[in-house]
């Protein structure tokens, strides 16, 4: 059944924000009656190493990777992702302090992981998998420090998986483990996240065989996350960067109802703690707000009528609007207020007008935004009330700009990619427009395997075989896997009769 959320920051949020500037002051968090269950005692150590690929693991012959060389490459953050790294490679000497055969590699998938946290796989070089690779054959050769098998959990678990019940309570477990070493309070961050993530998963399908006994340790892990996400926030990290993180948990826990809330009464908590005046909050309130409202758009099916008002969706939306609209005027430099605005857009609450200002708005803060424009395309699309030719138009004006650095003309690929069908590759006046920007892209980026699997996968589907036939070629073996299903790639290595 539809009902209210409570907020206690809502009668606030709706008042100027001088008010806000005056009143916002540091609130204990609720008590709780019970506390939260923690997961069984762990049997990680006992358990056996278990490979993630099924038959030849890619990028298992491939060099270990520069990192920190990947890293320099991306034009903001770095320092963030040099301090995450370094006290990471510091609780990994701590604890190994004899030199091993699988140094080499532990430390590479520690780099990556620190990478991955700071940029995700922001040129689409399959960093996941790399990493997997790496960490596998340490575990092989006898490394069982937590964080390799962190760093598989998070590469395994993280794309909304639904882990049966045997593999939640170890990935439970096995979290657990790694919250209580003395690695970096990001990476337990990420690792928290992944739980919660499953368990959200979990949720949404239906608990496939009944209630999962590990959804007992929701309630802890949401606390383990606010914790971590504390201590990131008393280190003063970068505001955008700060705002990605919870505002991309808040999207995981969008199936989930309970989670959703236990989360912005946790991130409420955080910020009571530590900076209570931080305008950061009030843009996470906003983002609960449109995670709520997708929720119910896309997860409750109870009868409408029974909601307390006929229009519950748009009414959540605009009371994000309500909390943006004047902090905006008083921080004008807030990246998160114009995202969250735009994915509000998306919905009832939101027009077009609206889109296009907070779209100028987010690019007036950041001219080199990816994340700004790829939202804007999502919400150009058909499904959104918007038109194939404003996709096409916006992603032809970002190819235009020629900033392969931020892979701005890659957003015409993903606009086609959203478009669906064969018959978009097919075309020959769209091959045409899109063959040259995959080909410049993988110039400049030749170990951008995510891309170029699609690349490979579109010309086959196009019929454009000659062009296949050399990606793969050039892929063999490490082909991205979240992009090509096994049993796809043997069947397309078979039509172009490839070895």
């Amino acid at each position: 059944m539809l009902r209210p959320r409570p907020c206690p920051r809502l009668a606030l949020a709706l008042v100027a924000s001088t008010l806000f500037l005056a009143a916002c002051k540091p609130a204990p968090p609720a008590a709780t009656a019970e506390p939260a269950i923690k997961p069984s005692p762990s049997i990680y150590t006992a358990l056996p190493v278990q490979p993630y690929f099924i038959g030849p693991v890619p990028f298992a012959n491939a060099p270990v990777p520069d990192v920190d060389a990947m890293a320099a490459r991306m034009r903001t953050d770095q320092d963030v992702y040099g301090k995450i790294r370094d006290e990471a490679l510091a609780e990994y000497a701590r604890r190994n302090p004899k030199p091993a055969p699988y140094d080499d590699k532990a430390k590479a998938v520690i780099r990556l992981f620190a990478c991955l946290w700071t940029w995700s796989d922001f040129y689409g070089e399959c960093l996941g998998a790399r990493g997997t690779a790496l960490a596998e054959a340490a575990q092989n050769m006898g490394c069982r420090d937590p964080i390799l098998q962190a760093f598989l959990d998070t590469w395994e678990w993280s794309n909304f998986n639904t882990p049966t019940r045997d593999e939640a309570e170890r990935l439970n477990q096995r979290t657990d483990v790694f919250l209580e070493t003395g690695y970096p309070a990001a990476l337990k961050l990420y690792a928290c996240e992944t739980t919660l993530n499953n368990m959200a998963g979990y949720e949404d399908d239906e608990k496939k065989d009944g209630e999962l006994p590990a959804m007992d340790t929701r309630e802890y892990f949401v606390e383990q996350w606010g914790q971590n996400y504390r201590e990131l926030i008393r280190q003063h990290l970068p505001q955008t960067l700060l705002f990605l993180k919870a505002d991309r948990m808040n999207y995981a826990a969008q199936p989930d109802e309970t989670m959703l809330d236990e989360l912005v009464a946790e991130e409420e908590r955080d910020f009571n703690e530590t900076d209570p005046r931080n305008p950061l909050r009030m843009e996470l309130d906003a983002s609960y707000y449109v995670n709520s409202a997708w929720h119910d758009r896309e997860y409750v099916t109870d009868d409408p009528s029974s909601a307390p008002h006929p229009d519950y969706f748009g009414l959540r939306l605009q009371r994000a609007k309500a909390i943006l609209d004047p902090l905006y005027v008083y921080y004008p430099q807030e990246m998160g207020t114009c995202l969250v605005m735009l994915k509000a857009s998306l919905g009832d609450g939101g027009s077009r007008f609206d889109m296009d200002k907070w779209f100028e708005r987010a690019m007036k803060i950041d001219p080199q935004s990816y994340e700004a424009c790829e939202r804007k395309e999502w919400c150009l699309q058909p499904r959104w009330d918007g038109t194939k030719e404003d996709v096409l138009a916006f992603a032809r004006e970002c190819v235009k700009t020629g900033n392969w650095t931020e892979k701005m003309p890659m957003i015409l690929v993903k606009a086609y990619y959203g478009f669906g069908g064969n018959e978009v590759y097919a075309d020959a006046a769209i091959w045409a427009e899109l063959e040259p920007v995959y080909r410049e892209y993988l110039r400049r980026y030749p170990d951008a395997v995510n891309y170029r699997t699609f690349f490979a996968v579109h010309a086959f589907d196009g019929g454009h075989f000659d062009t296949a036939k050399e990606e793969f070629t050039i892929l063999g073996n490490d082909w991205d896997r979240t992009a090509l299903k096994q049993d796809k790639y043997d069947k397309i290595r078979a039509q172009l009769k490839l070895p």
